[in-house]
């Protein structure tokens, strides 16, 4: 192989490197002090709400659903309701990203949205959040296909947001997590 083999070898390879994403999920039950690194994503009251996700099983319907993590639980919501486990919650440590804006009639997930779970259908569940009263609450966002009578469907995204103990939906004015490039 040339030496001009080996260069662009090298520069795929640090491509591919550079359009990789940096950021970890850690279990809430392998850590004694909590970790420094947690990646706040809201408040409610005076307490800081931590980007979080847990594997929850409905019966027929399973998956990985992010939500927020208080007091050492995960909370998530699901069909109209608020559900908590400590079991198998994890948390997102040593992140680099920002929040985006998602307006009235935006139809598509930014670009580096981060994935938070994935629904029975494999579907991916991106993590968003928005004002509530005086709340910054961080849930869950899906992609939603609408099948219409006359036109094949309508495509929409939508936050899902746990919040006294019910689940509460927004189909615009909230913001998703998104990762920086390196």
């Amino acid at each position: 192989m040339s030496f001009s083999h080996y260069v662009l070898i090298a520069l795929l390879v640090f491509g591919m490197f550079l359009s990789l994403h940096c950021y970890e999920w850690i279990k809430v039950s392998d850590f004694d002090e909590f970790p420094s690194n947690a990646f706040v994503g809201g408040k409610e009251g005076i307490n800081d709400l931590y980007v979080s996700r847990v594997y929850f099983n409905f019966g027929v319907r399973d998956g990985v659903f992010p939500g927020k993590l208080q007091n050492r639980k995960c909370y998530i919501s699901f069909y109209g309701n608020e559900y908590s486990s400590n079991y198998g919650c994890e948390i997102l440590v040593d992140f680099k990203g920002k929040w985006v804006n998602i307006v009235e009639n935006q139809t598509d997930v930014p670009e580096h949205a981060v994935v938070g779970g994935h629904d029975e259908e494999n579907d991916k569940i991106y993590i968003g959040r928005a004002k509530i009263n005086n709340d910054v609450v961080i849930g869950k966002v899906q992609e939603l296909y609408i099948f219409l009578k006359f036109v094949d469907y309508a495509k929409n995204i939508a936050l899902y947001v746990p919040y006294k103990g019910r689940e509460h939906t927004l189909y615009s004015n909230f913001e998703i997590l998104v990762y920086s490039e390196l």
